[in-house]
C-alpha cells in the first residue's frame, strides 16, 4: 500500500479488495519480511512478486485469477545451479538464501526472465547466472 517504504504497508501481505471490502489474499511466510516489488504479466494474467528479508531475496509467481502459486524461484534456481555444478545446496534451517535478483522482466504472457547472485559454500561461492522460468509448463532453464 505504501510502494518502497516497509516501515509502513503491507509489509508480507497482499491485499486486494473483494465484494468491495479489503481482505488479506496472501501471506508469504518467514523469512520474507517485505514485498519489494510487483510485476505484472504483460496480460495482467500472472504477478511476480519480489520479496526480501535482511539476508536474501524471493521471487513468486501467482495467478490471482486462478488461485494459483508458482515455487519460489530464486531458492529453486539455487538448487538446479548447485546440482548442475556439483556445489553444495545445502538449505538453511531459517531459509535464507543470501542470494539477489535484478533486472526481472517477463519474456512473454507465461515467461519470466531475471539475473541472480546466487550463494553457496556460506556465500564463500557467488554464482551469477540467468534464469527463466516458465509457469503453465514449470520449466525453469539456468544459464
Amino acid at each position: 500500500m505504501f510502494n518502497n517504504y516497509s516501515d509502513y504497508g503491507s509489509q508480507n501481505v497482499i491485499w486486494r479488495i473483494k465484494d468491495d471490502v479489503l481482505e488479506e489474499y496472501y501471506h508469504f511466510p518467514a523469512p520474507s519480511l517485505y514485498i519489494r516489488k510487483m510485476i505484472p504479466s504483460p496480460d495482467q494474467k500472472l504477478i511476480a512478486v519480489v520479496t526480501v528479508s535482511n539476508k536474501s531475496e524471493f521471487i513468486q509467481i501467482i495467478n490471482v485469477e486462478e488461485g494459483i502459486n508458482g515455487p519460489e524461484l530464486v531458492e529453486s534456481a539455487r538448487i538446479k545451479n548447485g546440482a548442475q555444478k556439483e556445489l553444495e545446496t545445502w538449505i538453511r534451517t531459517d531459509h535464507e538464501n543470501y542470494s539477489y535478483v535484478n533486472n526481472i522482466a517477463w519474456k512473454d504472457d507465461n515467461t519470466i526472465q531475471f539475473e541472480a547472485s546466487l550463494a553457496y559454500e556460506d556465500t564463500e561461492v557467488i554464482d551469477n547466472v540467468t534464469v527463466t522460468y516458465q509457469f503453465s509448463n514449470k520449466v525453469m532453464e539456468v544459464k
